[in-house]
């Protein structure tokens, strides 16, 4: 079998993480695998990836990215080339590009939902997304909201399947090194859906009860970067905020923080979020749409929500952590109970099952 994954890029974003792990699991299953960026002036990848499988950067011969008419010609070209089996989309503006691009070419088409579409909507940049679902031959949402959402939209005929993200860590949290831990950890773009704003005023608040004793380790890179080192300034606490850029082994390098927060106002499946919870690292989230942390966490079991948007909430959630060592360590004990069902070979599993529907039932109504 061939697959053909579309991307933007091999950035340190959450698909991109997937696509890398769903990759080299397939390789491993001498499935072919072939990789198309079709913003990317190149190919490489922030996550590693199988020399097995093949990256396609369709811009890469370009010193700026086409628009959107050439790009998505330079991708139906890729298509015919490759003749894949099948392609899987992901990110909302490649979606609409892998559709118009696949028209006529007789090749299923995959669609999956990565963040927010109630978001979107808000923005009123929704109209082509919901009409390439609609047209859509399979679906893959990350939470049961976001299948809820597209559930009146797609046709009968597509076939459609909740599945959550990938994980393969191989190392656990050290609970016995994180009793003498002053460190708090997020991880995340430094954008304006992950709300660190919050996330500050409330790590301030949570330091001047424990005697500045603190620090705070952000992973990450984003457009807000300069403004949230600003306003790290502002609030005059540099001295326990670090921001740390993009680090592909950040859990490896936390496995004795105190806790990890994720302070976002709108998710898909937080990637971060559920790879420090399979680490048995203790989390608190925000309940935020489109249900992914509620998703993963059962409050107050394996990890804390709090309202989205309600300082008062996760600083509550913040002091139950620092204040019972006890409770912090069941809640490592329950995170890493769950962690099988998220191995990327379950996961995998869950996908191949999908892909094996929507092609034997496309090519079998082509026959």
């Amino acid at each position: 079998m061939k697959l053909c994954f579309c991307l933007d890029s091999l950035g340190s974003g959450g698909a991109e993480r997937v696509v890398s792990v769903l990759a080299n699991e397939f390789v491993k299953r001498n499935i072919e695998v072939f990789i198309i960026l079709v913003s990317s002036l190149n190919k490489n990848s922030f996550y590693f990836i199988d020399s097995k499988a093949h990256l396609i950067s369709i811009c890469e011969n370009y010193k700026k990215k086409p628009k959107f008419v050439k790009r998505t010609f330079l991708l139906r070209k890729a298509f015919k080339t490759i003749k894949p089996d099948v392609i899987i989309s992901f990110i909302p503006h490649i979606i609409v590009y892998s559709y118009f691009a696949s028209r006529g070419l007789k090749i299923p088409l995959i669609v999956s939902e990565r963040s927010s579409p109630i978001q979107r909507k808000k923005r009123n940049d929704n109209k082509l997304n919901d009409y390439v679902y609609k047209h859509a031959d399979g679906c893959v949402f990350q939470t049961k909201d976001a299948f809820t959402y597209y559930e009146n939209i797609l046709k009968r005929t597509c076939v459609s399947k909740i599945i959550y993200n990938p994980c393969n860590i191989e190392y656990g949290y050290n609970f016995d090194k994180s009793l003498s831990s002053n460190t708090i950890v997020s991880s995340g773009r430094l954008s304006e859906s992950k709300n660190y704003p919050l996330l500050l005023d409330t790590f301030k608040k949570f330091n001047l009860n424990h005697n500045n004793g603190f620090i705070l380790k952000i992973y990450g890179e984003g457009e807000l970067e300069n403004y949230l080192k600003n306003y790290v300034k502002k609030l005059n606490i540099e001295n326990n905020v670090h921001f740390m850029g993009t680090d592909n082994d950040w859990i490896k390098h936390n496995l004795d923080c105190k806790f990890y927060i994720l302070s976002s106002d709108y998710e898909g499946m937080p990637n971060s979020l559920l790879e420090a919870m399979c680490a048995g690292i203790p989390c608190i989230s925000s309940d935020c749409p489109i249900g992914g942390p509620k998703a993963l966490i059962k409050d107050s079991d394996n990890g804390l929500l709090f309202e989205t948007g309600n300082s008062k909430k996760l600083l509550d959630c913040m002091e139950k952590y620092a204040n019972s060592d006890e409770f912090r360590q069941n809640v490592s004990k329950n995170n890493k109970l769950f962690y099988e069902r998220f191995k990327a070979k379950t996961i995998c599993d869950n996908w191949l099952e999908l892909i094996n529907l929507v092609k034997d039932k496309y090519y079998g109504k082509k026959k």
